[in-house]
């Protein structure tokens, strides 16, 4: 038998296309509860011209491009503190102070750090030099501990305000 034309090997010229895969950076923060204002959270006695300590526990994970050898920092910045009553009286910023010991010793507001924005306070500093540390799923622990200092003469009132808590890289 003689094979015919119409049986023969065809063959389509290969075609080439392109993909991609693109992983993108991560850095995320999370935060426990702080205890309501109202319920304890940061308590003055009667003449006392500072507050109670009030600890957060902040958590921060991330995946980072290998140029990002500076480190994470993780910082808080708090607002204004506003009391409830008609007339409230104010607790500002720079009497709020944060640290990351038991002794919170900078005023937020007039704080310079490395921290991204200015009057935040530095809570922690996680370096990133190696390939390592520059992935962190497991999630690292930082605590920033809060006082109102120096505010003998404010109204007996509940105060509000937010905290802000974040992780940067450079």
């Amino acid at each position: 038998l003689v094979a015919s034309s119409a049986f023969a090997q065809l063959s389509a010229t290969p075609a080439n296309t392109p993909i991609k895969l693109t992983k993108n950076e991560t850095l995320t923060v999370s935060t426990s509860a702080l205890t309501n204002f109202a319920a304890g959270g940061l308590v003055m006695a009667g003449n006392a011209a500072d507050s109670d300590v009030q600890s957060v526990t902040i958590t921060s994970t991330w995946n980072l491009a290998d140029n990002r050898t500076t480190g994470v920092d993780v910082c808080v910045l708090s607002s204004v503190l506003t009391g409830t009553i008609a007339v409230p009286d104010v607790v500002p910023v720079t009497a709020i102070y944060a640290g990351p010991t038991a002794t919170p010793s900078t005023a937020m507001g007039s704080a310079t750090s490395q921290c991204a924005t200015s009057g935040a306070v530095l809570i922690g500093n996680h370096p990133t030099a190696t390939k390592a540390a520059r992935k962190n799923s497991a999630g690292l622990t930082d605590t920033a501990y809060l006082q109102v200092q120096g505010q003998p003469d404010i109204a007996v009132d509940t105060y509000n305000g937010t905290l802000t808590v974040y992780a940067y890289v450079q």
